[in-house]
Formats: structure tokens, C-alpha cells, sequence
């Protein structure tokens, strides 16, 4: 089982412990993966996202479970993925 998969499963089942995944900056980590390889490899993108969505399912604040510098840059990855996405679906029409 690779990384991304363990820990999907672990965030799956530990969706209150956010102290383990701070302390081995495991967000931070996943967020670097995303910036990194995700634009060439989207079904890598996809499980980073995956488990970031199924840790973050019961959270109120984005800065308060992965940290904000984490949270901004997220944001700032998704939206320059997306536009993308959107850029090409606009061309095919």
C-alpha cells in the first residue's frame, strides 16, 4: 500500500486527531505532492485530494485543520488547477 493510501485509510478513521498529522506535517506534505507532480500526473492529484476531502469532512475552518499557510496554498493550487480544466472544457464547446 503506497502513502497517499495509508493515509487515506488513517484519515478515514481519525478524522479528530488532527495533532498526529500536524506534528509529521503530513499537510503540508500532501500540499507539496499537489504543487509538485499533480499537474502531470492527475491520478496522483486525485488520492492527494481524496484524502485531504475525506480528512477534512467534519471540519469548520480549512487554516484551523491544515494550517493556513497550507489552506492558502491549497487554495491557490485548486483554483490554477481548475481554470485550467475550465479553459479546456470552454475551447471543446
Amino acid at each position: 500500500m503506497d502513502l497517499v493510501s495509508k493515509l487515506n485509510a488513517y484519515a478515514i478513521k481519525c478524522q479528530e486527531t488532527t495533532h498526529f498529522m500536524h506534528d509529521i506535517a503530513c499537510f503540508a506534505r500532501l500540499v507539496e505532492v499537489l504543487r509538485d507532480f499533480g499537474r502531470g500526473d492527475w491520478e496522483l492529484a486525485g488520492m492527494v485530494c481524496q484524502t485531504l476531502w475525506n480528512y477534512s469532512g467534519k471540519i469548520t475552518s480549512t487554516n484551523a485543520c491544515f494550517g493556513e499557510a497550507e489552506a492558502q496554498e491549497l487554495s491557490e493550487i485548486l483554483i490554477d488547477f481548475l481554470g485550467i480544466q475550465l479553459c479546456l472544457l470552454n475551447r471543446l464547446k
